[in-house]
């Protein structure tokens, strides 16, 4: 009888670098934090405080801590192998082909699961907080990464040295709480996916803010408006003929106005004027620059109201 592979803890850690990423004072320093689990992998963060040199702090007037800015955060995937022949450091013999193809898939498995619960966790923390709250600066493929088997401290290095990218300073953001963290993790480990609207409308938002990019920023949103629209039809309209109707034949500022009354029941130019308007020159904008190849002529503080209206829309979709 062969004897049965005996199943040992494993884990791999990277410092990852992140950019516009604020949390609340209380969740700075906290140790261990789950982001989510998937595929068997629990995926956790160690948050640093200052005065760390990965953390900037803001004060209040009565020089209280308001927000902690994450510059680089630890990120640790949990996982378990039944890889038990890593050498330590202290031997004199480098790994077998073998015992390196093994770390090597511990290793893309852990590191597949980690980007996708990091990002999934900020889409979601983005969505709640209806802005973007965060971005990656560096893939977590292109980073040194250390694998840790049972006790041992073998470690296998990957890719390539970290790009440090600092955060921008700024009191306007939202900020990430604990309780937050811990709901949004808990929803990861459900199986929650990122609304795919308010995943567009936190990409517009860092393609103007961090990017200057004016001209995708202006097509993510217009995207967004319309994948929230077309999916707000498809779960709340009846007939359903009626809906496929007005989604293929009714220009989106048509659709936004008499199709959401028709299949919403309610009108959105009815329901918030402004906002209607702003979101209509964004989609004459989004037409000037598909279908007649024009540059962007809008500024970036126009921009900024046209997102809030975006944000308006997809809020109102979501309550109906």
């Amino acid at each position: 009888m062969y004897p049965r592979p005996v199943t040992i803890p494993a884990f791999v850690q990277w410092l990852v670098a992140m950019e516009h990423f604020v949390v609340s004072p209380e969740l700075a320093g906290q140790k261990g934090v789950l982001l989510g689990e998937d595929a068997g992998v629990r995926i956790e963060a160690d948050f640093p405080t200052p005065p760390d040199g990965y953390a900037w702090v803001s004060v209040g007037t009565d020089e209280t801590p308001e927000l902690i800015g994450i510059r680089n955060l630890w990120l640790r995937a949990h996982l378990t192998t039944s890889v038990g022949t890593h050498p330590v450091l202290t031997e004199e013999r480098t790994p077998t082909p073998d015992e390196m193809a093994d770390a090597q898939d511990l290793y893309q498995l852990a590191t597949t699961v980690a980007e996708r619960v990091l990002a999934a966790f900020l889409d979601i923390a983005a969505q709640r907080h209806k802005r973007f709250l965060a971005r990656i600066a560096t893939p977590l493929s292109d980073l040194h990464a250390k694998l840790y088997v049972g006790e041992l401290s073998q470690q296998v290095k990957a890719g390539r040295a970290i790009n440090l990218q600092l955060i921008a300073h700024g009191l306007d953001r939202p900020t990430l709480t604990p309780r937050e963290a811990a709901s949004i993790a808990a929803a990861i480990t459900a199986g929650e996916l990122p609304n795919l609207g308010w995943q567009l409308y936190a990409r517009a938002h860092r393609l103007l803010q961090l990017e200057s990019n004016q001209r995708q920023c202006v097509l993510e949103a217009a995207i967004a408006v319309e994948v929230s629209l077309d999916s707000a039809y498809l779960r709340v309209g009846k007939p359903q003929s009626l809906v496929e109707l007005i989604i293929d034949r009714l220009p989106l500022d048509v659709q936004l106005k008499q199709g959401a009354a028709a299949v919403l029941g309610r009108s959105f130019a009815e329901h918030d004027a402004a906002s209607y308007q702003s979101i209509t020159r964004l989609l004459k904008e989004r037409n000037a620059i598909v279908h007649q190849g024009k540059q962007v002529h809008v500024t970036d503080a126009e921009l900024r109201r046209q997102l809030a209206a975006v944000s308006v829309l997809l809020t109102w979709l979501d309550s109906l």
